[in-house]
């Protein structure tokens, strides 16, 4: 593809979905979304062939791999990022850590038009009883990135209406509310969209504003962000049906 906009491949594995976004600059190509629970190693490469077989696009026209850093599921988390260090060391390109949390936020000011000063929070399904928050407000320029308050960061279920009245939060996006439900105690007033799908491209919108900030890094430098120091379960807290995120 010719042109001086670079063309982004943004990538997320992080929760159930398996995603895969192009982006030509911060528009949007095509992108593919699929729910495979634990699949993702299965999954991810076939989806960027035909991603990019239907976008006529060649792997060695990228300029750019992106991919949702969490946090999120321990395993799913390191299979985007080690696809994407591996298509960029090939490529000889850099890579676009995301925040999986920041990419939720983003793709709500777009889809809601939402001015500038809102504030908008982020709370996802942790397992074991916990949620990965984070809190970003809206800037003046609507072509820069949001702004971070807070995060990533554990909450417990019944601590939410509390994180989001400390930052003022009007907003609310993600999937703790499909898990814990009526325990957020969520004010009537708060606008919140209860979400786990995956924004492939919005993962690839902030990587466009991090290239032209100088934000990307080198491949070997490339990391998911672990909220959690445990990412293993003992044999009893598998008996009893716990799970890691």
């Amino acid at each position: 593809m010719s042109g001086s906009l670079p063309l982004i491949l943004a990538l997320d594995t992080a929760q159930e979905d398996c995603a895969a976004a192009l982006l030509k600059g911060t528009e949007l190509i095509g992108s593919r979304v699929e729910t495979v629970g634990s699949r993702h190693s299965e999954i991810i490469l076939p989806m960027i062939r035909d991603l990019l077989k239907d976008a006529g696009v060649e792997k060695t026209d990228l300029s750019l791999i992106a991919f949702g850093a969490g946090p999120g599921s321990f395993t799913g988390l390191r299979v985007a990022c080690g696809v994407a260090q591996g298509l960029a060391w090939a490529l000889e390109c850099m890579t676009a850590p995301v925040s999986s949390l920041e990419a939720q936020a983003e793709w709500l000011r777009d889809s809601e038009h939402l001015p500038a000063g809102e504030v908008i929070a982020v709370l996802n399904d942790a397992r074991m009883h916990e949620c990965y928050g984070g809190v970003w407000r809206v800037p003046e320029d609507p072509s820069a990135r949001l702004e971070l308050l807070a995060g990533p960061e554990i909450a417990a279920p019944a601590d939410a209406a509390a994180f989001l009245a400390r930052f003022g939060a009007g907003h609310l996006i993600g999937s703790a509310e499909l898990v814990y439900g009526d325990e957020m105690a969520l004010s009537e007033t708060l606008h919140h969209t209860a979400s786990r799908s995956s924004r492939p491209e919005a993962i690839g919108r902030i990587a466009a504003m991090m290239l032209d900030a100088g934000e990307v890094v080198r491949p070997e430098l490339a990391a998911p962000v672990y909220v959690r120091n445990r990412v293993a379960l003992t044999m009893a807290e598998r008996a009893r049906g716990e799970r890691l995120q």
